[in-house]
């Protein structure tokens, strides 16, 4: 059932929202194989809207995302979505092992060849000189930043 709603609300979004590119990062719960009715359901939205898996593009040997040292199980459940336009601007990818991260899911870092637009409404207004740099954190990604 969680799938189903997390399945509907991002293709309402897409539907019903303007956008160019799309990511879509985060714990799915599923490994990313056509023999997992998790992934085929939610693959079957991303096709429609030309959103691809990106799990391919990490470049480190980590074999897995998620780790429960209590039972010594691990899995490769979380993943990155992207637009087509945007797998062609993937600089890098990588499963990162931080020594302060103490979950017991690994997060992902992604890097894009991105050049982004100064228009002043992005920035609130303000202006912007060439040595501001943005950056999403994603220990905060559900916080209103």
């Amino acid at each position: 059932a969680d799938l189903g709603l997390c399945t509907g609300f991002i293709d309402n979004l897409l539907r019903f929202e303007s956008y160019s590119d799309v990511i879509i990062t985060g714990d799915f719960n599923f490994s990313c194989e056509l023999n997992n009715a998790g992934f085929v359901a939610f693959n079957n939205v991303c096709s429609e809207y030309n959103i691809v898996n990106c799990d391919s593009y990490v470049m480190n040997n980590v074999s897995f995302t998620y780790e429960n040292e209590a039972l010594g199980h691990t899995s490769t459940i979380d993943h990155f979505f992207t637009t087509n336009s945007l797998r062609n601007l993937i600089h890098s990818a990588d499963v990162l092992q931080c020594a302060n991260n103490f979950s017991d899911h690994r997060p992902i870092f992604i890097m894009f060849d991105i050049l982004l637009s100064s228009d002043s409404s992005w920035h609130g207004n303000r202006p912007v000189d060439e040595k501001t740099v943005y950056q999403v954190r994603w220990d905060r990604a559900n916080l209103p930043d």
